[in-house]
């Protein structure tokens, strides 16, 4: 889709340089009423605090599928209960442009638990979700594909503590299960192995301190 950017008015002077900063707003994947963000969020700790005191978050776009516990940003991409006020907004009313993201309810995850286009794809002793939506996203070159996916990486009981429910690059990998935070601190989505739709997919009450990833939705009028 092609976008016409307009600048303010300018007369460059001779002799003198000029930056132009560009920050695009995330293309999000619509299925049903909710439009996703195509990846987790993370809090980019090569930024450091902003004037106000606060860490950037962004979308983490490739949705990687980690062959160890090691190699997962655990400090960064994972989060506990503390996300929900945060100088008075969300983690996903954070992202740029603030305003724009929200978390997502159990509403949310319950619609999409109920459409019909899900399948579990393994990868060298892993897995992930693949969700195809109704209509045609974009893809390559912009993104990786046009498809919602979600990468299981179990859950952390604190930052220090051992992954939970996560098994990569190990004959184990289907009883790794995915954990993603709701608009309620104690309700998460869970994903879990299963060639069955009806299976992939549930909403459940677990301790609100626990580590888990976050997928952001946008805001709805």
């Amino acid at each position: 889709m092609n976008r016409t950017f307009t600048f303010p008015k300018f007369k460059p002077m001779p002799g003198k340089s000029y930056f132009i900063s560009i920050k695009l707003v995330e293309s999000a994947i619509t299925i049903g009423s909710t439009s996703w963000a195509r990846g987790n969020i993370y809090r980019n700790a090569n930024s450091g605090v902003d004037n106000e005191g606060f860490w950037e978050y962004r979308f983490r776009y490739d949705n990687p599928l980690y062959e160890s516990t090691n190699a997962v940003p655990h400090l960064t991409d994972m989060f506990t209960n503390d996300i929900y006020n945060i100088g008075g907004k969300n983690i996903c009313e954070r992202i740029y442009p603030e305003g724009v993201w929200d978390l997502p309810t159990r509403a949310d995850f319950e619609s999409l638990d109920a459409y019909s286009g899900k399948r579990i794809i393994t990868e060298n002793n892993g897995w992930y979700l693949l969700i195809s939506p109704p209509n045609t996203c974009f893809g390559s070159p912009s993104y990786p594909n046009g498809n919602l996916i979600f990468v299981p990486v179990g859950y952390k009981h604190s930052a220090q503590s051992a992954f939970s429910e996560y098994f990569p690059n190990n004959i184990l990998y289907r009883l790794t299960k995915g954990y993603w935070r709701t608009k309620e601190p104690s309700y998460f989505l869970q994903i879990n192995y299963s060639t069955f739709q009806s299976s992939i997919m549930a909403i459940g009450n677990y301790t609100s301190t626990r580590n888990a990833c976050i997928r952001c939705v946008r805001k709805k009028s």
